[in-house]
């Protein structure tokens, strides 16, 4: 679903006259849906338990929230195996946390993919001031084989994420890295080799890290 104007409330109506939805992709900017509801994030998610493919832009996830953000969901996503979250920034104060809660809802998700945005839009009353991975993420990822995230930037909290989802997926097979293109080729570098160090549960996983554009280099490792 993109580029429409629509309710909340219609939205997830849309979602739960469809029992049998597979895929969903809701690509929706929070200014193009019309507050007149008070529809949560949880009655979006509960709305998504049969889906096995999951796209959603960020801007969807900051409108249901509406202020308030659940440390765990009152369902489980079981049948969800593909998760796309796109753009979002990982120092907003609902970035990492609807990461944690998708993670730990969606214990037979075989693929991740994050588009992250730069975080420059971000206001200062936005920004979460600090967030433990290892307290929030502390689930293991027993069915992950494939980890993607473009626009990365070379910043520690989006590498620690990263280096948490390696120490926690012990099937992991894949780790595909696109790094913000004013990423320096030294830096993609030091990228992988911080990767390449970091304690892993899969005993073969591989690591590749590139720069989107403007640079023909591509590092890779298999661990």
């Amino acid at each position: 679903m993109q580029d429409v104007m629509v309710s909340r409330i219609s939205l997830l109506l849309v979602l739960c006259d469809c029992p049998l939805l597979k895929s969903v992709s809701l690509d929706i900017d929070n200014s193009e849906f019309q507050e007149s509801d008070n529809c949560t994030i949880t009655d979006l998610f509960d709305c998504l338990r049969v889906v096995e493919n999951l796209s959603i832009g960020f801007g969807a996830i900051e409108f249901f929230a509406q202020g308030v953000f659940p440390q765990e969901l009152p369902i489980t996503l079981d049948h969800l195996k593909y998760l796309c979250l796109k753009d979002i920034c990982f120092i907003h104060n609902y970035g990492l946390p609807v990461l944690a809660l998708l993670i730990k809802s969606s214990l037979n998700l075989g693929k991740l993919k994050i588009e992250i945005l730069d975080d420059s839009w971000v206001e200062v009353s936005e920004r979460r001031d600090s967030f433990t991975l290892e307290d929030d993420f502390d689930v293991w990822m027993v069915h992950l084989n494939e980890l993607e995230i473009t626009n990365l930037v070379y910043r520690n909290l989006e590498l620690d994420f990263v280096k948490l989802v390696l120490a926690k997926s012990p099937v992991l097979k894949k780790v595909r890295i696109f790094l913000n293109n004013e990423v320096t080729e030294d830096e993609a570098l030091d990228v992988l080799g911080t990767l390449k160090q970091t304690p892993h549960a899969s005993p073969s996983v591989e690591v590749i890290v590139e720069v989107i554009e403007g640079s023909c280099t591509s590092s890779r490792s298999v661990m």
